[in-house]
């Protein structure tokens, strides 16, 4: 018999295998089997190389065997104790829950807790098992629920309502000051509505102003919730029960959103009491013949009447900037012949320390001579009094006493 009759047996040291190659078909196929082993035997030593030194812990489950650990370099990072919870603890998991992805905690007497993901992918034979720690994700998840209890303790004593609405437009976070101004219950916050559905239900509850242009509005509460508007939006609501809510919205660079109500009810009456008091000392000043102007204490034009208007050509009740006392005397300087007097005043209108009522007399340019009255009034105010003709001059106690009287 021939040598190409014979039957070569190689073998090829993997997995305490033979191969035997036929040559019937000649020695160069030896030569192309041999050099396939090889390659294969180099693919096979770099495999296990990247499999022992892999950052996760690599096993195989049968359900005839349990676990067997491929990478025992990974798997031997672990103390006796987790090995022993680790090995106990994935036996007890259950692979064919229908879940990818099993988490298990370690706490073992030598060292400190730990948590694994374990990510199972079924094959014929049974699972591959990957598990990955994970402590720094759960720790961190731990103090990131930590920071938001410790958040909502302290938003649980704010006056201010607050919603937060996390990126995917979900209510993540209320304080019970939300509740108390809202009257939405807590059980139905806790359903974690949308966005949307919270400012819906506001209105159908009639906690929501109802704006001139709904359709405008919604445009732009769907432009927030998108977040392709960056700017939020700051609004005052006035309900139908007199209450007025303003209410502060602003997306935050991490895709949240908070919303701060507050009832501003009490500023608003202030400011509109303000208004009607300042409205009612115009009308009753507007009663006196003699041109008269008031001056706030940092200097600012406070009140006028149509007099005072009308006399030196000053519309004030349309400015839009409120004069200070150096823009109006430069204006009463320029309407008047040459006078020291008008720097006196502006130093009498901004000083702090006991002042009394005073005099002066201006020549204007097309009225003559006129007395200028200055009185110095309770809380830093100043009133300034023309009257044409000094000689005939009244106290502008009794004018604006016979003013209310005579209506």
């Amino acid at each position: 018999m021939s040598l190409l009759d014979y039957a070569f047996f190689l073998s090829v040291g993997i997995a305490s295998s033979v191969i035997v190659l036929s040559l019937t078909s000649g020695l160069g196929k030896v030569r192309w089997v041999v050099r396939a082993m090889d390659a294969f035997s180099r693919q096979s030593r770099r495999q296990m190389r990247l499999l022992s030194g892999a950052p996760v812990i690599i096993g195989e489950y049968r359900p005839e065997t349990g676990v067997i650990w491929h990478n025992l370099n990974r798997f031997a990072d672990l103390s006796a104790g987790e090995k022993r919870l680790f090995e106990v603890q994935t036996l007890d998991l259950r692979f064919d829950d229908g879940r990818d992805l099993h988490r298990i905690q370690l706490s073992p007497p030598d060292g400190p807790e730990r948590w694994f993901d374990i990510t199972s992918r079924e094959h014929a034979r049974g699972h591959d098992l990957f598990a990955v720690q994970s402590t720094d994700l759960v720790q961190a998840r731990q103090s990131s629920r930590a920071f938001v209890s410790a958040l909502s303790e302290t938003f649980a004593h704010l006056s201010t309502g607050l919603v937060v609405f996390s990126r995917d437009r979900r209510l993540s976070l209320f304080n019970p000051a939300v509740t108390d101004l809202t009257g939405l219950s807590p059980e139905w916050l806790a359903t974690r509505p949308t966005l949307m559905g919270f400012l819906d239900h506001l209105r159908e509850k009639r906690v929501i102003g109802e704006p001139q242009d709904y359709k405008l509005w919604r445009e732009r509460m769907t432009a927030m919730e998108a977040a392709t508007s960056k700017a939020g939006f700051l609004e005052d609501w006035p309900l139908p029960d007199g209450r007025t809510f303003r209410v502060q919205a602003r997306p935050h660079p991490n895709g949240a959103l908070a919303i701060l109500i507050h009832d501003v009810s009490p500023e608003i009456k202030v400011a509109r009491d303000y208004r009607t008091e300042v409205e009612t000392l115009r009308a009753v000043i507007d009663t006196i013949a003699a041109p008269m102007a008031v001056f706030a204490p940092g200097g600012a034009l406070y009140l006028t009447n149509r007099s005072y208007d009308s006399h030196w050509g000053d519309d004030t009740a349309d400015q839009i900037d409120v004069p200070d006392i150096g823009t109006v005397t430069r204006s009463w300087a320029s309407k008047c012949m040459p006078n020291s007097v008008w720097g006196d005043i502006r130093e009498f209108v901004v000083q702090t320390a006991q002042r009394s009522n005073w005099s002066a007399v201006v020549n204007t340019m097309h009225n003559g001579p006129a007395t200028l009255d200055i009185f110095a009034l309770q809380g830093g105010f100043t009133l300034f009094r023309f009257a044409a003709d000094p000689a005939t001059t009244r106290s502008i106690e009794e004018e604006t006493r016979l003013s209310i009287v005579n209506g």
